[in-house]
């Protein structure tokens, strides 16, 4: 993490919905546009807010972007669920041409180099970074990628990242339920690639936590692990 990675962090930008979808397991979609986006970084985030609206409670929430600027939208996605916080009320009320703001896109769950393995791991709508990762392989790849994505429900996104994994051999993909098959493939990966790959977590902070102890227990320094925690 460093200085450069927040330096988003102090720029303001008005983004208006274009579509919302409702998934199952209370997951939501939203896509957003704006002709003021500056370009970022595949796995940054950002802070939204609803200026002027009466939100109780926190009055920002930080989202991952889950698309490159080469999509021409920022996408990010949530879950809502029956007794939802004000912010997020709010949020799953809005129709295309309403308007949010957000500070950023900054953040450190970014690629560090071209070449080194990766392995990603996604807890449930954790896979909203990894999306965005995916698809800036999809560009051109020159490393190994292993993706393991675990769900209680549906996998978001699958059908997109099946296509990824389609057109390069390089990447592999694992929609997993539970967390036994979770834990077989992160050891497999670990015992292929070792402390040379890189390791992107991204889900609830307990699951974090735990994945950062055992692949430190494996011998993977704290520097090659990068995580991106999931809040609610």
């Amino acid at each position: 993490m460093k200085l450069s990675d927040f330096r988003g962090l102090f720029r303001k930008t008005d983004i208006r919905l274009i579509r919302l979808i409702q998934h199952p397991n209370d997951q939501y979609e939203f896509d957003f546009e704006s002709d003021d986006l500056k370009p970022w970084r595949a796995g940054e985030h950002a802070a939204f807010t609803f200026p002027g609206k009466p939100i109780k409670g926190k009055k920002f929430r930080g989202f991952s972007i889950a698309s490159i600027p080469e999509e021409g939208i920022l996408k990010i996605a949530t879950k809502i669920g029956d007794n939802p916080s004000s912010f997020k009320a709010h949020m799953r009320a809005m129709i295309p041409g309403n308007i949010t703001r957000l500070r950023g896109p900054f953040g450190w769950f970014t690629l560090q180099d071209e070449h080194s393995p990766v392995v990603l791991i996604a807890g449930g709508i954790g896979i909203t970074p990894l999306r965005a990762l995916m698809k800036e392989f999809e560009k051109g790849n020159k490393r190994s990628v292993s993706l393991i994505y675990s769900a209680k429900g549906e996998h978001l996104f699958k059908d997109e990242l099946k296509a990824i994994t389609d057109n390069d051999p390089q990447i592999k993909a694992s929609f997993v339920y539970d967390k036994d098959e979770s834990s077989r493939l992160i050891n497999k990966n670990v015992t292929a690639y070792g402390p040379s790959a890189y390791y992107y977590i991204s889900g609830k902070i307990p699951m974090i936590r735990s994945l950062i102890k055992k692949l430190r227990s494996k011998g993977i320094p704290r520097r090659q692990i990068i995580t991106d925690p999931f809040f609610g």
